[in-house]
C-alpha cells in the first residue's frame, strides 16, 4: 500500500486501483483517491499520513478503510471495485 499512497498523487486523476499478489494467500486489491482540488504535494502528504496513522492505531488487518477530508484508501482480500481506464481525454473515462 506504501507504493499505491506514493504513485497516487502523480496519476492524471489522482486516483490508483491495484491488485497486489500475497502468494499462498491470494490476491489483495487495494485503491487511493485524493480530491482533484488539492495539490499533488498535498495529497502526498495526506495519503502518506493517513497510511502511518492507520499502521501506527490498527495494524495488520485483512480489510480496511480509510476516509480523511481529503484523501481516500481501502484494502480488501476481495475486488470492490470496478476497472478504470482513462482515454486521451481525462473528461472520458471508460468503465470495464
Amino acid at each position: 500500500m506504501t507504493e499505491l499512497a506514493t504513485t497516487t498523487p502523480k496519476q492524471p486523476l489522482m486516483f490508483k486501483t491495484v491488485m497486489f499478489d500475497a502468494g499462498d494467500k491470494g490476491k489483495r486489491y487495494g485503491m487511493a483517491q485524493c480530491h482533484r482540488d488539492i495539490s499533488i504535494a498535498d495529497c502526498d502528504s495526506c495519503l502518506a499520513g493517513q497510511l502511518m496513522s492507520f499502521r501506527t492505531t490498527v495494524g495488520n488487518v485483512r480489510e480496511w478503510e480509510i476516509y480523511g477530508s481529503s484523501c481516500t484508501m481501502w484494502y480488501a482480500e476481495y475486488k470492490f471495485y470496478f476497472s478504470i481506464t482513462t482515454t486521451t481525454s481525462e473528461d472520458q473515462l471508460s468503465y470495464q
